[in-house]
């Protein structure tokens, strides 16, 4: 049940911040390369990946509610 806590918050925070932490994401991977500038559709790339991997938490994290709440005896 932890667990699912743990996942259900990292991905709420994840899906608050998503636009600000997929342009940081964006301008290291920028920066790493050298490229200068990150262009808007490869922060809008990051995004649409952080947006999925927030329902994939969410996801877990509602499956792992309800195998545990279910599970018990």
């Amino acid at each position: 049940m932890e667990v699912g806590i743990v996942f259900a918050a990292v991905g709420l925070v994840w899906l608050i911040f998503r636009k600000g932490i997929a342009r940081r994401q964006a301008q290291i991977m920028a920066d790493f390369t050298g490229g200068g500038e990150a262009p808007e559709s490869r922060v809008k790339g990051w995004e649409q990946m952080g947006l999925a991997f927030s329902i994939l938490l969410l996801a877990a994290a509602t499956v792992i509610g309800f195998v545990s709440v279910v599970g018990k005896p």
